[in-house]
C-alpha cells in the first residue's frame, strides 16, 4: 500500500458534493443499489467522489462486499486512499443518509448535474470553434458530433427498452424515412451452428469475431431476435453501435424477408406493410430486450445484467461489440481488454448465463491470400481467445475478392469450440435481409 490508510483530506461542499457523497453513502450502505445506479465515473463533479465510485463498481464487479474497508483497501492499493480523504470519511459517508433507499434519488440529481456541466462545456465549445479556422460547414459538423454525444447520454442512453417499445419507434423511423425526415441503417436469426457447438451455455461466453462489415453484428442480432422471439426466453441485447431504429430494422428484415434497403428509403409496399404490422402484434410481448447506450463499461454492463436477472429471468446476454465497451484503467490497451475479457467470463459465471459477444479482428486476414481469419487475429488480446468457451469467426469471401464464385455466402468458423468439435459451418449470406441462413433453408423463423 502505497497510501496513508488512514489520513484524512478536507473537501470542499458543495450541493453537487453532498449529492455525490449522499450515492456513495447510499451504496456503502445497501450495495445492490450498484445494480440499480448505473452512474460513471466522469458523472461525479468531484474527483475524489469519482475515484471512490470506480473502487465501489470494481469491488461488485468482483463479486465482493463494497464496506468501507473493502474500498478502503482498494483505494490504499491504488495509492488513492489519501487523495479521497483516508478511511475515516469513508466510514462517514455511510452515515450522509439516513436510509439507502434514498440512494437513486440523489443518483438522479448526480445525473443532472452532470448533464448540465456537459451542456455548459457544449456552450464554451461553441465559443471556441466560431473563433477557429474552420468554415461554416466544419463548425456546424463538429458542433453537431458534440451536442449528440450529449443528447446520446441522456436519449440513447436511457436503459434497456421492451420489445413492444422497439417496434413502436422502429415503426416510427420507417415513417420518418418514407417522408425523407430521417436516414437509417441495418440486424437478424439463425439456427445451423447448434450442430456444432449444441448452443450457448450457461456460463459460456462466445466470441462472434469479423472484420467490419463481415456479419458479426447480423449474427448477434440474429441470435438475440430468435431467442427471444422464437424460444420465448428472456434476451437482453445490448449495442453500443447501433440505435433502436437500425436494430429494429435488422430484425424485422431477417425475420420478415424484406430487403433492408426499404426500411432505409421508407419505401415500404402494402404488402410489406401488412407484414410488419402483423409481426408488431403477434411479438409485442417477446421477452426481448434492447439497450442503444452508445457508451458503457463493464461495471454498468454487470449492473445491468444482473438487475435483469432478478426481475426477468435472464437468459441470454448479447453484446456488440467489446471494442466499444469503456475500458477500465490499465497501463495498456492489451492489458484492458484482457481485464474486459475476464470480466465477462467472471459475469456469465456469476449469473449463470451465456454471454455472446461481437468484437473486431485486426488486419491479419487481409494481409495474407485467401483472407481466411485464424485465432491470432482477435484484436489486441489473446486473452479473448483463452476466456472464450466458443469462438466464431465471421468470413465472407466475395467480401474481399468480388470475382469469387461464392457470391451470396459465408464460412462461420469455429475456431474454437470447448465443448466440441472445430469445424466451418457454410452458410447462405443473405446480407439485404440482414440475415444468414442455412444452405438447406430450414433455419426456424
Amino acid at each position: 500500500m502505497t497510501d496513508d490508510m488512514w489520513g484524512e483530506q478536507q473537501m470542499p461542499v458543495t450541493a453537487d458534493s453532498l449529492a455525490e457523497e449522499s450515492v456513495l453513502g447510499a451504496c456503502l450502505m445497501e450495495p445492490s443499489l450498484l445494480d440499480e445506479i448505473t452512474l460513471a465515473p466522469g458523472d461525479f463533479s468531484d474527483a475524489r467522489n469519482a475515484q471512490v465510485w470506480e473502487a465501489l463498481q470494481d469491488l461488485h464487479g468482483e463479486g465482493v462486499r463494497p464496506d468501507a474497508t473493502a474500498v478502503a483497501v482498494r483505494l490504499a492499493d491504488w495509492g488513492k486512499l489519501g487523495f479521497v480523504g483516508g478511511g475515516p470519511r469513508l466510514h462517514d459517508l455511510a452515515e450522509v443518509v439516513p436510509v439507502a433507499a434514498s440512494g437513486p434519488y440523489y443518483a438522479s440529481l448526480v445525473a443532472e448535474s452532470s448533464r448540465r456541466r456537459a451542456v455548459a462545456a457544449f456552450a464554451d465549445s461553441a465559443g471556441a470553434v466560431s473563433r477557429s479556422s474552420l468554415t461554416s460547414t466544419e463548425m456546424v459538423e463538429r458542433l453537431r458530433h458534440r451536442l449528440e454525444v450529449i443528447e446520446g447520454s441522456a436519449e440513447a442512453g436511457d436503459g434497456p427498452k421492451p420489445w413492444a417499445q422497439v417496434i413502436e419507434r422502429g415503426m416510427e423511423a420507417i415513417d420518418r424515412a418514407a417522408s425523407g425526415e430521417e436516414d437509417r441503417g441495418v440486424p437478424t436469426g439463425l439456427i445451423d451452428l447448434d450442430k456444432v457447438v449444441g448452443g450457448f451455455k450457461p456460463g459460456d461466453v462466445t466470441l462472434v469475431a469479423g472484420r467490419p462489415g463481415s456479419g458479426k453484428s447480423v449474427l448477434a442480432a440474429q441470435t438475440a431476435a430468435h431467442v427471444a422471439l422464437d424460444l420465448e426466453l428472456p434476451v437482453l441485447f445490448m449495442s453500443l453501435e447501433m440505435r433502436i431504429p437500425e436494430i429494429y430494422n435488422r430484425i424485422a428484415a431477417s425475420r420478415l424477408g424484406i430487403n433492408l434497403g426499404n426500411f432505409t428509403s421508407g419505401v415500404i409496399s402494402d404488402n410489406e406493410a401488412s407484414k410488419l404490422a402483423r409481426q408488431a402484434g403477434m411479438s409485442a410481448a417477446s421477452p426481448l430486450w434492447v439497450d442503444d447506450t452508445p457508451s458503457h463499461t463493464l461495471a454498468s454492463i454487470g449492473a445491468i445484467a444482473r438487475r435483469f436477472k432478478r426481475q426477468h429471468g435472464l437468459r441470454l446476454l448479447v453484446l456488440d461489440y467489446l471494442q466499444l465497451i469503456e475500458p477500465p484503467k490499465a497501463e495498456n490497451r492489451q492489458v484492458a481488454v484482457s481485464m474486459l475479457s475476464r470480466g465477462l467470463k467472471l459475469l456469465a459465471a456469476q449469473l449463470e448465463i451465456p454471454i455472446m459477444v461481437a468484437a473486431q479482428l485486426n488486419r491479419g486476414p487481409e494481409n495474407r491470400g485467401g483472407k481466411v481469419p485464424t485465432l491470432a487475429d482477435l484484436r489486441e488480446s489473446g486473452s479473448l481467445e483463452q476466456d472464450a468457451s466458443v469462438v466464431i469467426l465471421v468470413h465472407r469471401e466475395a467480401a474481399s475478392d468480388p470475382k469469387s464464385v461464392r457470391q451470396g455466402e459465408a464460412d462461420l468458423i469455429v475456431a474454437k469450440n470447448r465443448n466440441g468439435a472445430q469445424a466451418t459451418v457454410q452458410v447462405a449470406a443473405q446480407l439485404h435481409y440482414a440475415r444468414f441462413a442455412s444452405m438447406a433453408g430450414t433455419d426456424r423463423r
